[in-house]
């Protein structure tokens, strides 16, 4: 059975998105894009350092480049503070830089505010295909696609007419934006042609996620609503994704963080071509109504604060694309450190940190690292949070009992904060983790933190919904369904999701064939991938159906929802032997040229 929990390896996970990856020779100067494009791929624990360092004339270049780093991991607030603190004494190109990042944020946060800045960014550098691109997404975020395609063409003539480095790159964003348009203006063909015209013709990247998809749940006391939905701008390398930067919001005030979390935390893609993996391609993301409670984690935010507040420095180096050369350059610096400083000194754990994330080693000898950088932060008393974060899982062949037992003494032992929201939350994803090898104890730990008084842990708070509703699953899975009703009821959680009915009701009766795909991505040689869930009445019948993923956007929609209409399940859906209406998770399509898939 599933536990749906973000577990403690997350923290790797995102600490991987935005792992230094850039050439020695890549400058850090701004570089203006319509979705966010880190100048410098620095890690960004080594700029937070740099930045506490800096005098006032580097302050504002390091504050942007850490706004756009943590933009381009979805955390706006951040972002915007970063942004805020570079905007009073950046000059020039920088001052620019910052501008356009603020306004990026406003199009989805502010959009009154987003219109004069950018129509004054506009005036003061009318040659920057950024610039009309962001017009055109604040247009079709209030709804006027024709104005879009108008934007959108005057980014792509400004792209051609620039030339230079980065032309190819613009031209390639401001058509996938145009594809979006044309789509949402409702001129499939069209949208087709600007699609193939991106790249996504020759070879786009394959959603591989596993069956069990994790998409966060609609929820309205997390702020996401059943109808809300986002286009994102996704680029990744040959593991997972590196950039989520949205394109487009049903709404403004959409929590984008929370909808877009997922596809950094374990979503995977089978590589196309390079020039599409490298430039990103569309992906339109939707909550759905069976998915998962789904906590923030700003892991890497705490960790950089923690440090900068106990002297570590920065370190003088940057990584290249070459792991090799990248692990003999850390352990240069790490030997350099050790000598300086001493074996178990702080000023190691930065050093540590960069090269778990970048390790082309066996998963030993990351635990390894993992293991040593967890000790030294134990031993400097540092936050529990940030001491498991070191060495999130345990490797096949570590003894999980003792490995949780230390973990559990660190958490004991923690003194060094009087919150304990975050002890319980370590708590919560430390249960995650070794749910797969011993289900017991992580229900141990989920009704530990059940038992945290009201003042600590609110009835409706995002966690006690999350620890709840993995409780109730455990207790589906046991049989236990009137215990795992009461824990929902409590909680206010859905109760009405296939995946607690005594069978899974599967839906029969759908045929799609080649004469089903959508005329104007054969002609163009698109093929596509949509997620569908369905709403299946009492009497085993579809009710409703509603796409919660499809890449590219729209252009596969309406073929992916047609043959379900009037579809049944060989079942009828039954909990406790009486029937009832349920909500069925996310069902994937894809669309190739000369097969179709259903999973």
């Amino acid at each position: 059975m599933r536990l749906p929990i973000r577990y403690l390896a997350a923290a790797a996970a995102l600490l991987t998105a935005t792992v230094a990856i850039s050439s020695p020779t890549v400058s850090e100067a701004p570089r203006f894009a319509a979705s966010v494009s880190p100048t410098s791929m620095d890690h960004y624990i080594n700029l937070r350092l740099r930045l506490a360092a800096s005098d006032a004339a580097g302050r504002p270049h390091l504050a942007r480049l850490l706004a756009e780093q943590t933009e381009a991991m979805l955390h706006y607030d951040a972002a915007r503070a970063w942004y805020e603190l570079a905007r009073p004494l950046a000059q020039g190109d920088e001052a620019f830089a910052v501008r356009l990042g603020l306004a990026r944020l406003d199009i989805f946060e502010n959009p009154v505010a987003a219109a004069p800045a950018l129509a004054a960014l506009r005036r003061e550098r009318p040659a920057v295909p950024a610039v009309p691109q962001l017009q055109g997404r604040l247009a079709l975020v209030r709804g006027d696609a024709p104005t879009a395609l108008t934007l959108f063409r005057d980014a792509a003539a400004l792209a051609v007419k620039a030339g230079g480095e980065h032309s190819g790159d613009d031209l390639q964003s401001a058509s996938a934006d145009l594809s979006v348009a044309a789509a949402f203006a409702g001129d499939m063909p069209l949208a087709a042609n600007y699609a193939a015209a991106s790249g996504l013709g020759s070879g786009p990247p394959q959603l591989t996620t596993p069956a069990n998809l994790t998409l966060v749940r609609c929820d309205p006391a997390t702020g996401l609503r059943a109808d809300d939905q986002a286009i994102f701008d996704v680029t990744i390398d040959d593991r997972h994704a590196t950039k989520v930067a949205l394109m487009w919001a049903s709404r403004p005030g959409l929590n984008a963080e929370l909808l877009g979390n997922n596809i950094f935390f374990g979503w995977r893609w089978q590589p196309g071509t390079p020039a599409v993996l490298e430039r990103g391609f569309r992906v339109t993301l939707a909550c759905s109504s069976a998915g998962e409670v789904v906590l923030p984690y700003r892991f890497i935010e705490r960790l950089g604060d923690w440090l900068v507040g106990r002297g570590v420095r920065a370190m003088p180096m940057r990584t290249t694309r070459h792991a090799e050369a990248n692990a003999d350059a850390l352990m240069a610096e790490l030997l350099r450190r050790e000598q300086l400083d001493g074996i178990n000194s702080l000023q190691l754990v930065p050093v540590l940190v960069m090269a778990i994330d970048g390790s082309a080693a066996t998963s030993a000898a990351t635990a390894a690292l993992g293991e040593r950088a967890m000790a030294i932060m134990e031993k400097a008393a540092a936050p529990a949070d940030l001491i498991l974060g070191m060495a999130p899982a345990p490797n096949d062949t570590a003894d999980l009992d003792a490995w949780l037992a230390r973990r559990m003494a660190i958490l004991a032992a923690d003194r060094t904060s009087d919150n304990a929201l975050v002890r319980l939350e370590t708590r919560y994803r430390l249960a995650g983790v070794i749910n797969q090898r011993n289900p017991a104890a992580a229900v141990d730990l989920l009704n530990d933190i059940t038992a945290a008084p009201l003042t600590v842990l609110p009835a409706q708070h995002r966690l006690r919904r999350a620890v709840v509703d993995a409780l109730a699953e455990f207790d589906d899975a046991r049989g236990k369904r009137l215990d795992a009703d009461r824990r929902r009821i409590a909680a206010g959680l859905p109760r009405d999701l296939c995946s607690q009915a005594d069978a899974d009701p599967q839906l029969t009766g759908v045929e799609i064939t080649e004469d089903d795909y959508p005329e104007a991505a054969r002609l163009n040689l698109l093929t596509g991938t949509v997620l569908v869930e369905h709403r299946i009445d009492e009497r085993g019948r579809v009710a409703r159906s509603r796409v919660v993923y499809a890449q590219p956007p729209r252009l596969f929609d309406d073929a992916t929802l047609k043959p379900f209409k009037g579809a049944a399940t060989a079942v009828l859906p039954r909990r406790g032997g009486k029937p009832f209406a349920c909500e069925r998770g996310p069902q994937r399509v894809k669309w190739q040229l000369n097969a179709w898939k259903r999973e």
